[in-house]
């Protein structure tokens, strides 16, 4: 019983991309296999969204001329909390089990908070930043876009004490980036294109990875996969990770200023009944084979 539940679970659940539109404030939605659109206006009514972040079934979206972080439900889009983070100009939101990290681009900060309260967690902070925009989080350790300076920081994740804040140098105006265990990818707005680096020393592997053009701004990785927005022309291609080869790149197009993306498996609607008509069918089967049992020892 319990295999056929898992079964139906499996075949129904899909991957949703939820991207953010700076040009209409809104959070539109697509399936992150086909890249078909599900739902143009998913959220709206946002204030110069710039980041998004997602975590089990929610969503942390940045609004700009708020100077705020609010919270949405991953399944419905329904808004949770519209302050659920305030007081900040926020510009990169990362995400690591039940902390958000969140930089302020009002004093070049990066701070952590409870992502269920918004609460502050840690009294120590990352300072002295310049244009801190992008946010990833690998392990223990932070990574921290200065477009400024055109440098990737990095720090304890925990602590904020500085491991290497010149990580990686001379960027050419550096938004976005995103880690895995052996690369660091980083977007160039003005440069056009995606680089990747060693997460360990910051070295190049290959400057040039991904020639998006320029407009080039929020990144994804989604297993082999990494999707990249060109807010310039409003699409998100789609790229091989390891060699930058595209796979498509026109994933979805048509957007409104496309700045940042967040990716995160939901189960259809339909999904719940159908599990529960698997439960009901699996009970059905057991009394069915307990009868049978039965009749064969009378």
């Amino acid at each position: 019983m319990c295999v056929l539940v898992l079964a139906v679970f499996s075949a129904t659940a899909r991957g949703q991309l939820f991207v953010v539109n700076s040009g209409s404030d809104t959070v539109s939605e697509y399936n992150a296999s086909t890249g078909q659109l599900i739902d143009g206006a998913f959220i709206t009514g946002l204030s110069a969204p710039l980041s998004i972040a997602a975590s089990g079934s929610f969503l942390y979206v940045s609004n700009s001329y708020s100077d705020s972080v609010a919270e949405y439900s991953a399944s419905t889009g329904q808004l949770i909390n519209p302050a659920l983070i305030t007081g900040i100009l926020p510009g990169g939101i990362a995400v690591s089990g039940s902390n958000l990290y969140v930089s302020n681009a009002y004093n070049g900060t990066v701070s952590e908070y409870d992502a269920t309260t918004g609460q502050p967690t840690n009294q120590n902070y990352v300072s002295g930043l310049s244009g801190v925009l992008g946010l990833a989080v690998l392990g223990s350790n932070l990574f921290v876009v200065n477009e400024a300076s055109g440098t990737i920081g990095e720090y304890n994740a925990s602590t904020f004490q500085p491991i290497n804040t010149q990580l990686v140098t001379g960027l050419n105006d550096p938004r976005d980036i995103v880690a895995s265990a052996s690369s660091l990818y980083v977007s160039s707005y003005s440069g056009g294109g995606v680089g990747e680096y060693n997460p360990l020393n910051g070295q190049t592997i290959n400057a040039n990875l991904v020639a998006s053009g320029q407009g080039t701004l929020g990144l994804l990785l989604s297993g082999s996969y990494l999707f990249v927005a060109n807010q310039a022309t409003g699409t998100i291609g789609e790229f091989d990770a390891a060699t930058g080869q595209a796979v498509n790149a026109s994933f979805v197009t048509g957007l409104d200023g496309p700045t940042e993306m967040a990716v995160i498996s939901i189960p259809e609607p339909s999904t719940y009944a159908a599990i529960l008509g698997a439960v009901a069918l699996g009970f059905s089967v057991v009394r069915r084979m307990r009868g049978s049992r039965a009749k064969v020892i009378k």
